[in-house]
């Protein structure tokens, strides 16, 4: 019985949301708030990985021949692409779902339109 409960709770839960999906105008503002708060991170996050990529590129460089500092040069480079490749990537998955959604950047929702012919 207990594990039917956890299971139907959630249900339950999210029922009153189904029923009025026409009104779900929180969802909509959420996606917006999101979407203008990752807005407003990724050049910054996008500016520190550059940072520290071109940090890591200058240690490498300069250390030529200290094989431990080149070492450390490379991890650096590494962390910078990856969080130029993670920063981007969010920012992408946020402008799809918000198109997939039809929310733009205010928060405002415009109806999905159909494709033209």
């Amino acid at each position: 019985m207990k594990k039917f409960l956890k299971l139907i709770a959630p249900v339950l839960l999210v029922a009153p949301s189904v029923a009025h999906a026409q009104e779900l105008v929180w969802f909509d503002t959420l996606v917006g708030s999101i979407q203008d708060i990752v807005n407003a991170l990724v050049p910054l996050l996008v500016g520190v990985a550059l940072v520290a990529f071109l940090y890591g590129l200058v240690k490498y460089i300069f250390a030529a021949g200290n094989e431990e500092s080149q070492a450390d040069g490379r991890r650096i480079m590494i962390a910078g692409i990856v969080g130029l490749f993670a920063a981007v990537a969010v920012w992408g998955i946020i402008e799809v779902l918000s198109g997939a959604f039809g929310i733009n950047t205010g928060g405002s929702v415009t109806p999905p339109q159909p494709p033209s012919n």
